[in-house]
């Protein structure tokens, strides 16, 4: 009886940037930025390892232009960040976005040769080489986001935001930019640590087949879930061999230890206190379904192997 592991969400973290591109010139220098336009990441189930500390980086490239007025030659520039709204710069080019937010690792670099940079809140990068045209190499900046995974498994699904300033210039002649952003983080659940079940003793004394199976149920967060279960055909339970079934009886925990077993039917949600926020349940598996065949469903059936496949799932409760 194979048991499929689920997930049921793609998660997906937002950084939107939406700068509004304006050339400026004062005291005969001229400053722009374009193309800086919404970053995205979207981890995998393998970058939720409760074991790892993976990173998950995107970069996002931008255009600095920053050029004389009066004959178009490229000058350098300084650059500088600042926190905005629900942003607080937490040191080692760390940010914390929102309330109880993610620390996100943001890092800068002028162009393609040059090394990328912790982004702070009261530093300034000096006389970073300035360019024409969005074609020039100078002008090829980006802007590096990086999530611990670590982190996915204790900060609560929800949306998150801030923002940030950046300036670009010489002295009094700043280009000044707003970096607007959000961090969207879905709820997801996983399942793991389900094995076969093989039936073969009967419970002593009695007039069925039992067996009980241990899992982990993941919660983004914690909280409560929806599990439900199918399989067979319709709304039966069933295993079979060749043309002969059998119907089984599914029992699933609705208690964080895996107690309160009550009885489904095909489909049935039942809603249980708490999943874990830990992937691994921190090695004390959270949740529990039991298998049981009644000694009248075998009565007349051939002798043989029956087989069949639980799905279990879970979901927002």
């Amino acid at each position: 009886m194979r048991h499929l592991p689920q997930l049921s969400a793609v998660t997906a973290l937002c950084l939107s940037s939406p700068v509004h591109a304006d050339l400026q010139c004062r005291n005969g220098v001229c400053a722009d930025i374009q193309a800086l336009d919404e970053i995205v990441l979207i981890p995998e189930e393998s970058d939720l390892d409760g074991t790892s500390n993976r990173d998950i980086s995107t970069v996002e490239n931008y255009c600095a232009l920053s050029y004389r007025q009066a004959d178009g030659n490229p000058t350098s520039y300084d650059i500088a960040f600042q926190t905005g709204t629900s942003a607080s710069d937490v040191g080692g080019g760390f940010f914390q976005i929102g309330n109880n937010g993610p620390d996100i690792k943001m890092e800068w670099r002028g162009n393609p040769d040059s090394a990328y940079a912790d982004i702070s809140s009261s530093g300034l990068s000096n006389d970073t080489a300035g360019a024409r045209f969005c074609s020039d190499r100078n002008a090829m900046a980006s802007i590096r986001a990086t999530l611990n995974a670590s982190q996915l498994q204790s900060i609560q699904p929800g949306r998150y935001s801030g923002e940030l300033s950046m300036d670009m210039g010489q002295g009094s002649n700043l280009y000044h930019s707003r970096i607007p952003f959000q961090i969207t983080l879905p709820d997801l659940y996983k399942i793991s640590g389900l094995d076969d079940i093989v039936l073969t003793e009967k419970v002593p004394n009695r007039s069925f087949y039992r067996k009980d199976e241990r899992f982990c149920v993941f919660v983004w967060g914690g909280g409560s879930y929806t599990i439900r279960a199918n399989g067979g055909t319709g709304n039966q339970f069933l295993l079979s061999n060749g043309s002969d079934t059998i119907n089984y009886m599914v029992r699933l925990s609705k208690a964080a230890d895996g107690s309160s077993l009550e009885t489904v039917s095909v489909d049935q949600a039942v809603t249980s206190t708490a999943g874990s926020n830990s992937l691994s349940c921190n090695g004390q598996n959270n949740a529990r379904v039991r298998i049981r065949i009644n000694d009248s469903e075998l009565a007349g059936k051939s002798a043989g192997v029956y087989s069949g496949t639980l799905s279990l799932t879970v979901e927002a409760s």
